[in-house]
């Protein structure tokens, strides 16, 4: 989710825009669950146990994610650089990671990477999902990224969401209860010294939408169609002729 506002980062905003992106997430769960073939023909039922009711799936969708995630980024991209810097790529298995990015960012319209520093101090970036990313930018016509917003839930407490604000300077940890409304901090701000929000968004399109998105209604329709016609089989070989007023 990506944000423009002038207000200030706040428990109140935080705790606002935590419940609007939580809002958000079911229309990033369906694409997913679509790349993953979990379609809505499977859940199809028919009050007649006997009737035939085969559910097909034909994942156009993965189709469409996977080929735009490999003609942008099949072949690793090459860099030019000092060996210092390869070296970080190569540590960070820059590949692999730039290929989730990319393919989030083809199935839910948007991909996101996080900077950090691993236990040895070392500068270090990983794929985060979308469903648990919000960008704040300024209102400015540059739309500036001003901060980001992680959040993910409890294992242990599923009512409880663990929230880390990043600004441009230091990153600091909080629980969030959402029963309650309660957002609290769980220590001093930390200082990153990666100098700006450590935090990257590659949106697919200016709407952020899903490479497949558009089509999930053909989808459903091929789904339905092909699903039908198997029905269609399946009841006219299990059919009986009965002749009558043959004698």
């Amino acid at each position: 989710m990506i944000v423009q506002t002038a207000q200030a980062i706040d428990n109140a905003m935080i705790i606002k825009l935590v419940n609007k992106k939580l809002a958000e997430n079911p229309r990033l769960q369906r694409l997913q669950d679509y790349y993953d073939d979990q379609h809505d023909i499977l859940l199809r039922r028919y009050p007649d146990p006997t009737r035939p009711n085969n559910r097909i799936a034909v994942n156009y969708c993965r189709k469409i994610a996977d080929f735009l995630t490999a003609y942008l980024v099949g072949f690793p991209i090459r860099y030019e650089a000092p060996q210092i810097i390869l070296d970080s790529l190569n540590y960070n298995d820059d590949a692999e990671t730039t290929q989730e990015i990319v393919r989030n960012m083809n199935v839910m319209g948007l991909g996101c990477e996080l900077f950090y520093a691993d236990q040895d101090g070392i500068p270090r970036y990983a794929n985060i999902d979308p469903r648990e990313s919000i960008f704040i930018c300024d209102d400015s016509v540059e739309a500036n990224l001003t901060a980001y917003i992680r959040l993910y839930p409890n294992l242990d407490e599923p009512d409880i969401y663990n929230v880390i604000l990043y600004t441009a300077a230091d990153y600091t940890e909080y629980r969030l209860s959402r029963a309650v409304g309660e957002l609290k901090p769980l220590g001093e701000p930390t200082a990153h010294l990666f100098g700006d929000v450590p935090a990257v968004m590659y949106p697919n399109n200016k709407e952020c939408k899903g490479a497949f998105e558009g089509v999930i209604s053909l989808q459903n329709a091929l789904n339905t169609v092909m699903s039908d016609v198997v029905n269609d089989f399946e009841r006219f070989v299990d059919a009986y002729l009965v002749l009558k007023g043959t004698c």
